[in-house]
Parts: C-alpha cells; structure tokens; sequence
C-alpha cells in the first residue's frame, strides 16, 4: 500500500446500534444535540464509561434532516 492511499475502516461509518434497557443519558444527548454550530465534539472518558452507548442515543435523536 502506497503512503498517499487510505484505508476506511467499516465500523466507523455505521452508526451505533441502539439497544435497550440501557440507562439513558438525557442530559448528555441535550448537551450534544445542542452542539450542531460546532465542527467537532469530542467524547473523552475511560473505557467502559459509555462513550458508544451514548453515541448511539444520540444518533437515534438526530432530526432525520440534518445532513450529517
């Protein structure tokens, strides 16, 4: 593979799966959905706090409308 070539990584362009019975986080979905002005957000916290889960909520809260 050629230094100037790209590889794309499947699992980062498919969105979270949403599962139930999981602790929803409202606040933190609010606190992200309010952040459409900004070109990136990023989620910082240790392994296991949540990081996909909460990923996922908020992509199921998404105005369909938005372009993405």
């Amino acid at each position: 593979m050629a230094d100037n070539e790209f590889v794309v990584i499947r699992t980062k362009l498919v969105p979270p799966v949403r599962e139930t019975g999981l602790v929803a986080r409202d606040r933190l979905v609010v606190r992200l959905s309010n952040s459409n002005n900004l070109t990136l957000v990023v989620v910082k916290a240790p392994a296991g706090y949540g990081k996909t889960i909460l990923a996922g909520q908020w992509f199921a809260n998404l105005d369909p409308a938005v372009d993405l």
